[in-house]
Protein backbone atom coordinates (compact mmCIF):
# COMPACT_ATOMS: atom_id res chain seq x y z
CA UNK A 1 0.00 0.00 0.00
CA UNK A 2 1.47 3.54 -1.27
CA UNK A 3 0.92 6.44 0.55
CA UNK A 4 0.04 9.47 -1.06
CA UNK A 5 2.04 12.31 -1.72
CA UNK A 6 1.69 15.36 0.03
CA UNK A 7 3.05 18.69 -1.98
CA UNK A 8 4.11 21.78 -0.45
CA UNK A 9 1.86 25.02 -0.68
CA UNK A 10 4.30 26.92 -2.49
CA UNK A 11 4.11 30.23 -4.06
CA UNK A 12 6.75 31.59 -6.47
CA UNK A 13 7.25 35.71 -7.01
CA UNK A 14 9.01 37.02 -9.92
CA UNK A 15 11.41 40.35 -9.19
CA UNK A 16 10.92 42.73 -11.56
CA UNK A 17 11.23 47.27 -11.22
CA UNK A 18 10.51 49.13 -7.80
CA UNK A 19 9.89 44.75 -6.18
CA UNK A 20 13.27 43.77 -7.79
CA UNK A 21 15.41 46.83 -6.86
CA UNK A 22 13.84 46.80 -2.87
CA UNK A 23 14.87 43.47 -3.40
CA UNK A 24 18.47 44.13 -3.72
CA UNK A 25 18.72 46.07 -0.56
CA UNK A 26 17.43 43.24 1.67
CA UNK A 27 20.26 41.90 3.90
CA UNK A 28 21.00 38.76 2.31
CA UNK A 29 21.86 37.37 6.21
CA UNK A 30 18.41 37.58 6.64
CA UNK A 31 17.36 36.29 2.98
CA UNK A 32 19.87 33.27 3.73
CA UNK A 33 18.82 32.31 6.84
CA UNK A 34 15.14 32.88 6.92
CA UNK A 35 13.39 29.52 6.22
CA UNK A 36 11.06 28.73 3.50
CA UNK A 37 12.16 31.23 1.49
CA UNK A 38 15.14 30.40 -1.49
CA UNK A 39 15.96 32.56 -4.02
CA UNK A 40 16.28 31.26 -7.61
CA UNK A 41 18.02 32.45 -10.97
CA UNK A 42 15.92 31.49 -14.21
CA UNK A 43 17.04 32.73 -17.48
CA UNK A 44 17.34 36.34 -16.81
CA UNK A 45 14.85 36.46 -13.91
CA UNK A 46 15.18 36.55 -10.21
CA UNK A 47 12.29 34.50 -8.36
CA UNK A 48 11.51 34.00 -4.50
CA UNK A 49 10.22 30.89 -4.26
CA UNK A 50 8.15 30.87 -0.53
CA UNK A 51 6.09 27.79 0.95
CA UNK A 52 4.55 27.19 4.27
CA UNK A 53 7.86 26.75 5.94
CA UNK A 54 8.21 30.19 6.51
CA UNK A 55 5.50 29.89 9.37
CA UNK A 56 8.80 28.87 11.50
CA UNK A 57 9.17 28.77 15.34
CA UNK A 58 10.22 31.89 16.99
CA UNK A 59 10.46 33.58 13.32
CA UNK A 60 9.19 37.19 13.56
CA UNK A 61 6.46 36.64 10.81
CA UNK A 62 5.46 33.59 12.77
CA UNK A 63 5.33 36.05 16.25
CA UNK A 64 3.16 38.80 13.93
CA UNK A 65 0.96 35.76 13.04
CA UNK A 66 -0.03 35.05 16.38
CA UNK A 67 -0.91 38.84 17.23
CA UNK A 68 -4.44 39.16 18.05
CA UNK A 69 -5.55 41.54 14.97
CA UNK A 70 -3.46 39.13 12.70
CA UNK A 71 -5.20 35.62 13.56
CA UNK A 72 -8.49 37.62 12.94
CA UNK A 73 -7.34 38.28 9.50
CA UNK A 74 -5.13 35.45 8.53
CA UNK A 75 -7.00 32.48 10.63
CA UNK A 76 -10.62 33.81 10.09
CA UNK A 77 -12.74 32.01 7.45
CA UNK A 78 -13.20 34.23 4.47
CA UNK A 79 -17.06 34.95 3.74
CA UNK A 80 -16.37 34.73 0.03
CA UNK A 81 -14.19 32.25 -0.52
CA UNK A 82 -14.80 29.91 2.51
CA UNK A 83 -12.03 29.10 4.24
CA UNK A 84 -8.91 30.47 6.07
CA UNK A 85 -5.50 31.29 4.91
CA UNK A 86 -3.52 30.42 7.78
CA UNK A 87 -4.42 27.86 10.48
CA UNK A 88 -4.48 28.49 13.48
CA UNK A 89 -4.33 25.41 16.76
CA UNK A 90 -6.41 26.35 19.78
CA UNK A 91 -3.77 28.45 21.95
CA UNK A 92 -4.13 30.32 18.54
CA UNK A 93 -1.13 29.72 17.13
CA UNK A 94 0.04 29.67 13.34
CA UNK A 95 0.32 26.26 12.31
CA UNK A 96 0.35 25.96 8.52
CA UNK A 97 -0.59 28.41 5.73
CA UNK A 98 -3.58 26.47 3.84
CA UNK A 99 -3.00 29.32 0.86
CA UNK A 100 -0.91 32.24 -0.30
CA UNK A 101 -2.98 34.96 -1.13
CA UNK A 102 -1.92 38.55 -1.93
CA UNK A 103 -2.15 40.26 1.40
CA UNK A 104 -0.20 37.41 3.27
CA UNK A 105 2.87 37.83 1.09
CA UNK A 106 2.49 41.56 1.29
CA UNK A 107 2.54 41.02 5.41
CA UNK A 108 5.55 38.77 5.02
CA UNK A 109 7.85 41.39 2.19
CA UNK A 110 7.13 44.40 5.36
CA UNK A 111 7.64 42.29 8.25
CA UNK A 112 10.08 39.41 7.38
CA UNK A 113 12.25 40.55 4.90
CA UNK A 114 11.48 44.70 5.37
CA UNK A 115 11.68 44.65 1.45
CA UNK A 116 13.29 48.12 0.82
CA UNK A 117 15.22 49.38 3.81
CA UNK A 118 18.65 48.74 4.23
CA UNK A 119 21.19 50.15 7.22
CA UNK A 120 19.86 51.96 10.18
CA UNK A 121 16.03 52.20 8.44
CA UNK A 122 15.96 49.03 8.36
CA UNK A 123 16.59 48.39 11.97
CA UNK A 124 14.12 51.15 12.89
CA UNK A 125 11.95 49.46 11.20
CA UNK A 126 12.56 46.10 12.89
CA UNK A 127 12.33 47.67 16.45
CA UNK A 128 8.68 49.13 15.45
CA UNK A 129 7.48 45.69 14.40
CA UNK A 130 8.83 44.44 17.67
CA UNK A 131 7.75 47.49 20.11
CA UNK A 132 3.89 46.99 18.23
CA UNK A 133 3.98 43.37 19.04
CA UNK A 134 4.79 43.88 22.67
CA UNK A 135 1.99 46.32 23.17
CA UNK A 136 3.86 49.75 22.62
CA UNK A 137 3.12 52.77 20.43
CA UNK A 138 5.68 53.19 17.73
CA UNK A 139 5.64 54.38 14.31
CA UNK A 140 5.88 52.10 11.09
CA UNK A 141 7.37 52.98 8.06
CA UNK A 142 5.89 50.89 5.34
CA UNK A 143 6.80 50.30 1.36
CA UNK A 144 4.51 47.69 0.10
CA UNK A 145 1.72 47.28 3.14
CA UNK A 146 1.19 48.30 6.90
CA UNK A 147 0.65 44.80 8.45
CA UNK A 148 -0.89 46.31 11.25
CA UNK A 149 -3.82 48.59 9.60
CA UNK A 150 -3.87 46.15 6.51
CA UNK A 151 -3.53 49.08 3.77
CA UNK A 152 -2.01 48.25 0.95
CA UNK A 153 0.33 49.91 -1.81
CA UNK A 154 0.54 47.58 -4.69
CA UNK A 155 -0.46 48.74 -8.03
CA UNK A 156 -0.55 46.77 -11.24
CA UNK A 157 0.64 43.07 -10.72
CA UNK A 158 0.22 39.81 -12.32
CA UNK A 159 -1.13 36.58 -11.01
CA UNK A 160 -0.31 33.43 -13.39
CA UNK A 161 -0.71 29.82 -13.18
CA UNK A 162 1.78 27.37 -12.71
CA UNK A 163 5.18 28.34 -15.21
CA UNK A 164 3.50 31.34 -16.13
CA UNK A 165 0.19 30.14 -17.81
CA UNK A 166 -3.22 31.31 -17.61
CA UNK A 167 -4.29 32.58 -13.57
CA UNK A 168 -2.87 31.99 -10.37
CA UNK A 169 -6.35 31.87 -9.39
CA UNK A 170 -8.97 29.18 -8.97
CA UNK A 171 -11.81 29.26 -11.93
CA UNK A 172 -14.55 29.44 -9.02
CA UNK A 173 -12.96 31.92 -6.76
CA UNK A 174 -12.19 34.82 -9.73
CA UNK A 175 -15.48 34.22 -10.51
CA UNK A 176 -17.43 34.37 -7.51
CA UNK A 177 -15.45 37.56 -6.71
CA UNK A 178 -16.91 39.16 -10.26
CA UNK A 179 -19.81 38.17 -9.59
CA UNK A 180 -19.82 39.54 -6.20
CA UNK A 181 -18.49 42.69 -7.39
CA UNK A 182 -21.34 43.52 -9.81
CA UNK A 183 -23.93 42.50 -7.41
CA UNK A 184 -22.75 44.82 -4.85
CA UNK A 185 -22.42 47.59 -7.45
CA UNK A 186 -26.02 47.06 -8.44
CA UNK A 187 -26.69 47.10 -5.05
CA UNK A 188 -24.85 50.83 -4.14
CA UNK A 189 -26.54 52.00 -7.26
CA UNK A 190 -30.32 50.99 -5.89
CA UNK A 191 -28.54 52.78 -3.13
CA UNK A 192 -27.45 55.83 -4.09
CA UNK A 193 -28.02 56.26 -7.78
CA UNK A 194 -27.06 60.03 -8.34
CA UNK A 195 -23.57 58.27 -7.59
CA UNK A 196 -23.76 56.38 -11.14
CA UNK A 197 -24.97 59.67 -12.83
CA UNK A 198 -28.55 59.23 -11.93
CA UNK A 199 -29.10 56.75 -14.64
CA UNK A 200 -29.43 52.88 -15.49
CA UNK A 201 -27.21 53.88 -18.63
CA UNK A 202 -24.47 55.11 -16.06
CA UNK A 203 -24.64 52.08 -14.56
CA UNK A 204 -23.85 50.18 -17.44
CA UNK A 205 -20.78 52.26 -17.97
CA UNK A 206 -19.55 52.05 -14.19
CA UNK A 207 -19.80 47.87 -14.44
CA UNK A 208 -17.78 47.94 -17.57
CA UNK A 209 -14.97 49.31 -16.21
CA UNK A 210 -15.74 47.71 -13.23
CA UNK A 211 -15.78 45.00 -13.17
CA UNK A 212 -15.64 44.33 -16.84
CA UNK A 213 -12.48 46.03 -17.30
CA UNK A 214 -10.92 44.23 -14.61
CA UNK A 215 -11.86 40.70 -15.84
CA UNK A 216 -10.90 42.06 -19.38
CA UNK A 217 -7.80 43.00 -18.65
CA UNK A 218 -6.83 39.87 -16.18
CA UNK A 219 -8.74 37.47 -19.20
CA UNK A 220 -6.02 39.00 -21.81
CA UNK A 221 -2.68 39.19 -20.11
CA UNK A 222 -3.00 37.64 -16.56
CA UNK A 223 -2.84 41.49 -14.79
CA UNK A 224 -4.78 43.62 -12.12
CA UNK A 225 -5.24 46.79 -12.47
CA UNK A 226 -5.71 48.00 -8.94
CA UNK A 227 -6.95 51.73 -10.35
CA UNK A 228 -10.99 51.09 -10.91
CA UNK A 229 -10.35 48.41 -7.85
CA UNK A 230 -9.79 51.25 -5.34
CA UNK A 231 -11.63 53.60 -7.24
CA UNK A 232 -14.91 52.07 -6.83
CA UNK A 233 -13.88 50.71 -3.70
CA UNK A 234 -14.17 54.13 -2.00
CA UNK A 235 -17.27 55.38 -3.85
CA UNK A 236 -18.99 51.98 -3.16
CA UNK A 237 -17.92 51.75 0.48
CA UNK A 238 -19.01 55.44 1.07
CA UNK A 239 -22.57 54.60 0.06
CA UNK A 240 -22.93 51.24 2.36
CA UNK A 241 -21.19 53.46 5.40
CA UNK A 242 -24.19 56.16 4.86
CA UNK A 243 -26.88 53.97 5.39
CA UNK A 244 -28.29 51.98 8.23
CA UNK A 245 -26.87 48.20 8.86
CA UNK A 246 -30.01 46.75 7.13
CA UNK A 247 -29.92 48.45 3.82
CA UNK A 248 -25.83 47.05 3.91
CA UNK A 249 -26.97 43.51 3.07
CA UNK A 250 -26.29 42.27 -0.19
CA UNK A 251 -28.10 39.22 -1.97
CA UNK A 252 -25.36 37.37 -3.07
CA UNK A 253 -25.90 33.69 -2.66
CA UNK A 254 -22.52 32.36 -2.88
CA UNK A 255 -20.96 34.09 0.64
CA UNK A 256 -20.85 32.18 3.63
CA UNK A 257 -23.13 33.60 6.67
CA UNK A 258 -24.64 36.84 5.95
CA UNK A 259 -23.95 39.12 2.78
CA UNK A 260 -22.86 42.17 4.10
CA UNK A 261 -20.21 44.86 2.50
CA UNK A 262 -16.76 43.39 1.87
CA UNK A 263 -14.77 46.04 -0.02
CA UNK A 264 -13.35 45.44 -3.08
CA UNK A 265 -9.98 45.43 -2.98
CA UNK A 266 -9.90 43.19 0.23
CA UNK A 267 -11.47 40.61 -1.58
CA UNK A 268 -8.89 40.78 -4.25
CA UNK A 269 -6.09 40.45 -1.26
CA UNK A 270 -7.95 37.50 0.15
CA UNK A 271 -8.22 35.60 -2.92
CA UNK A 272 -6.27 32.36 -2.91
CA UNK A 273 -3.60 31.73 -4.85
CA UNK A 274 -3.16 28.05 -6.95
CA UNK A 275 -0.78 26.19 -5.76
CA UNK A 276 2.90 27.05 -7.52
CA UNK A 277 1.36 30.28 -8.63
CA UNK A 278 3.68 32.87 -10.21
CA UNK A 279 3.37 36.22 -8.80
CA UNK A 280 4.64 39.56 -10.68
CA UNK A 281 4.29 43.08 -8.88
CA UNK A 282 5.00 45.71 -11.30
CA UNK A 283 4.66 48.61 -9.87
CA UNK A 284 3.69 50.16 -6.79
CA UNK A 285 1.04 53.20 -5.98
CA UNK A 286 3.85 55.68 -4.91
CA UNK A 287 4.53 56.79 -1.27
CA UNK A 288 2.25 57.25 1.30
Amino acid sequence: MFSKEVRETKVVVKAEATFYAALLECSPALLSTTRGLTIEKRALGTYLVLSEAIVAPQSLFTRYLKYGHSRQVFGTEHPLYGRACVHYNDMGEPQAINHFNTRLLLAFFEVQLALGFAGPAFHRHQKAIEDILAGKQSVLETNYYNPFTHQDNVGIHYVYGPEEMGSGYGQADWGKFLRYSEWAMRRAFALSPQDFGGTEEGLMRALAQYPGGVSDAHARDGSIPMFPIRHWTKIVSHIFQNKSSANRAISFPEMVGEAVYIPFVDCLLDMPYQRDAVIVFQSVCGSK
